[in-house]
């Protein structure tokens, strides 16, 4: 069976192909974004311009093959991906003395990522046990700087059934890749005064995370409880200096010391089943999910503990699936800066037309996000709003199939590009 993807999204344009037969699955992406730029307007006494020289492109190939014995599977495979990014850019002032004169340049920078994984999969009368290891190199040129490193991924998890549910204990070891804008080695606009500059040699965070979870169910209701443990290195965090004789901040990130994180979450459920006939159509609410998560993590002689709620309900009006979602956290303290409380609230409706799919996101349909204020501690500024990004994305999207002769065994996705958590989250960007 194979399946092609097409999608052009504001100029953008990716295609993804996946064929398998029997236990071998082949899987494509390519991915294009065109030229991009961003302007302010010179009334504001600032100008900024980006235009990429050619377009972004990512590039991936990936082959599975999984072997069926019963109560025992095996699943084995490799993957390549490659990311180019070319930009350009200048960084002018307009009277503004608060501003250095920055020279513009270019930079082209590839990111190869190549990665083999084994699992093993087995039962024995109420219990499941999964083992798996993957091996992973990573290549970051950008002009004449070149960062590369390689890791083993080592996973166990065992699971024990019974009436009610199931229990989890598990191990796994994972990673949190920095972007291309934390690489790329130029200067980005933050405020009138402060700047943000990519590192090349930043390392990706790595994480051992240990997890003890239930999942209850019992009639309509359903919780989720969890405890995890995460060690992690090579913390990616930002430092700041001067840059001097002009009165701005640079912020660049590095990777600091060790740290940890103890937390815990759990999520209630409730199947409403509430659907109504409104002539031929169906209306009504059947799923209503609701979240706490909370957290202590400790680093570089900081600790912080923290928690959020979260709220999504889910439904049917008409020929469209709808979702709505909330998410609350209060004030957090971080190694260098505070951040002020955050909302955040979607609403998304899909709806299906045979092989076509139209999708609109709706980002803080209600208003209810406000700016985020950052206060930095012992450093240059005081303090830097974003303000909220109310929008609407509307996407359509055609897929077809093609069933050839043989039995299909589909496979999972096993995307290794982010496997892991970064430590400090719902970190705003910079």
């Amino acid at each position: 069976m194979g399946k092609l993807y097409w999608r052009n999204r504001s100029g953008n344009f990716y295609i993804t192909s996946d064929y398998a037969f029997k236990g071998l699955k082949l899987s494509f992406y390519y991915s294009r974004v065109p030229y991009e730029s961003y302007r302010l307007d010179s009334s504001s006494s600032w100008k900024i311009v980006y235009q990429t020289q050619r377009p972004q492109e990512k590039l991936f190939g990936q082959v599975d093959y999984a072997l069926d014995m019963g109560k025992t599977k095996v699943s084995l495979g490799t993957k390549e991906m490659l990311n180019l990014h070319a930009l350009s850019y200048s960084l002018d002032k307009f009277g503004n003395p608060n501003f250095p004169d920055i020279e513009g340049g270019s930079f082209n920078m590839k990111r190869f990522v190549g990665a083999s994984y084994v699992d093993l999969n087995s039962t024995f009368w109420k219990f499941e046990y999964k083992a798996g290891l993957r091996y992973e190199r990573t290549d970051v040129i950008a002009d004449t700087i070149r960062n590369s490193y390689q890791n083993l991924f080592p996973s166990l998890s065992l699971i024990y059934r019974f009436n009610l549910g199931n229990m989890q204990f598990g191990y796994r070891r994972g990673i949190w890749r920095p972007d291309e804008r934390d690489l790329l080695p130029i200067y980005h606009f933050q405020n009138a005064n402060s700047l943000f500059k990519g590192n090349p040699r930043l390392l990706p965070e790595i994480s051992d995370n240990f997890i003890m979870s239930m999942n209850l169910q019992r009639g309509k209701f359903s919780i989720n409880p969890e405890l995890y443990y995460k060690r992690i290195s090579n913390i990616i965090e930002d430092t700041t200096y001067v840059l001097s004789p002009y009165p701005v901040a640079v912020s660049y990130n590095m990777n600091y010391r060790e740290g940890s994180r103890v937390g815990f979450s759990t999520t209630l459920s409730y199947n409403v089943g509430l659907l109504k006939q409104l002539g031929p159509l169906p209306v009504g609410i059947f799923d209503i999910n609701f979240g706490i998560n909370g957290y202590s993590h400790r680093y570089a002689s900081v600790s912080d503990t923290s928690y959020s709620l979260s709220l999504s309900v889910q439904g049917i009006l008409f020929l469209a699936v709808i979702q709505g979602y909330v998410y609350i956290s209060p004030e957090s303290k971080y190694r260098f800066y505070e951040v002020d409380r955050q909302i955040f609230s979607y609403l998304a409706f899909i709806v299906p037309l045979g092989n076509l799919s139209l999708f609109i996101f709706l980002n803080d349909p209600f208003g209810l996000q406000k700016p985020i204020s950052r206060t930095r501690v012992g450093g240059y500024y005081q303090y830097e709003q974003q303000q909220p990004t109310r929008m609407i994305m509307i996407s359509l999207s055609y897929n077809f199939s093609k069933r050839f002769e043989g039995s299909v065994k589909p496979l999972g996705e096993r995307d290794v590009e982010q496997t892991g958590e970064k430590l400090i989250p719902g970190k705003p960007s910079e």
